[in-house]
């Protein structure tokens, strides 16, 4: 898939205030400048991605010394709309999304070891070594993901206003279109223009988070299955 250089999208989630979102505030002169040196590649699928994610350290600690916070619907679609805002490009908000995502993975974990994951995963996109043979940890970790997918598909399903997520619909479509089904080559093709005409940060979220969300996944479920 083409790589956006620039995404203009602007959504809805006014009003709430969030922690997150306070912290990128704060930071704005940094993140500023990140865009501004962003800007001077001519293609972004020039840059590589592990590289823009390093970038993003100061921003993986400042999360995780928040503590503990929540993470529903709203309070993501109002995060996302000021990403929007204050880092156009994709990249910058894939290395946003893997931080948000390891931040709140690792809320309240009694093991402090884990507080080191989120800025090592966006610096080599490993687990730090102390935290690999945690598997009560790596558990907790993982349901923490699956509430981020649930928040997302809550998203999804109000701009729907089905009780299947675009994400989960696309997949099911998906394999039945390669698998000749010319009906759900259709339905795809509806879900797909019906989905550009939504609300954009939304389809952004989703856009966004599946594509940090899925090797977290993977490294953990790799980490979980490991013999000691």
């Amino acid at each position: 898939m083409a790589i956006k250089s620039e995404n203009p999208h602007a959504g809805k989630g006014e009003g709430i205030r969030h922690p997150i979102i306070s912290v990128l505030e704060r930071h704005a002169p940094a993140l500023a400048r990140m865009t501004t040196e962003h800007r001077a590649f001519s293609k972004e699928d020039s840059l590589n991605s592990v590289d823009v994610g390093k970038k993003f350290g100061f921003l993986a600690d400042e999360f995780v010394a928040l503590g503990s916070f929540e993470l529903s619907p709203n309070d993501l679609l109002a995060i996302w709309t000021h990403a929007n805002e204050v880092l156009p490009f994709l990249y910058q908000r894939y290395a946003l999304a893997a931080t948000l995502t390891t931040a709140y993975a690792v809320q309240e974990m009694k093991n402090r070891d884990w507080e080191k994951l989120p800025r090592a995963y966006l610096e080599s996109r490993e687990f730090p070594e102390e935290i690999k043979q945690d598997k009560i940890g790596l558990r907790l970790f993982d349901g923490r993901l699956d509430e981020i997918r649930n928040v997302i598909n809550a998203l999804e399903c109000t701009e729907s206003g089905t009780d299947q997520s675009n994400m989960s619909r696309g997949i099911a479509l998906s394999r039945k279109a390669r698998d000749g089904d010319k009906e759900a080559e259709r339905e795809l093709d509806a879900l797909v223009a019906a989905t550009e005409k939504g609300n954009p940060v939304i389809a952004d979220i989703g856009e966004n988070f599946s594509n940090t969300l899925l090797p977290i996944s993977w490294k953990v479920n790799d980490l979980l299955d490991a013999k000691p």
